[in-house]
């Protein structure tokens, strides 16, 4: 088997790029200050968060204070890793963890339990 490259990325506050409970990007201005606020321009971070990932090139990569919702982190792959990771997920409140996978990592196997 190949090499395999394995990092984390804690994405703080990744919870904000989204609409609450939706698989939508927020596209509104936030009317709040400080760390609990939606960010004023949602692409820009989500192209800093995407252009880290793309440049480490990991081949998994644990995602620390994610969104909460599974579909929301599989919307930012698809939008800003060109679809290239399968995405695994744990739920725990309004920041969850989630493990991205390169698709067509040879030998390797995973099971979801």
């Amino acid at each position: 088997m190949e090499a395999i490259k394995i990092c984390s990325f804690n994405c703080e506050w990744m919870t904000h790029l989204f609409k609450t409970g939706k698989a939508e990007f927020w596209k509104g201005v936030s009317q709040n200050k400080g760390m609990g606020s939606k960010p004023k321009d949602v692409q820009k971070v989500c192209g800093k968060i995407s252009g880290v990932i793309k440049e480490v090139k990991p081949d998994i990569i644990g995602i620390e204070e994610g969104p909460p919702l599974k579909k929301q982190m599989e919307l930012f792959v698809r939008e800003y890793l060109n679809d290239e990771y399968e995405v695994y997920s744990m739920p725990h409140g309004s920041q969850s963890v989630h493990t991205l996978v390169r698709k067509g990592i040879k030998g390797l196997t995973i099971k979801q339990i």
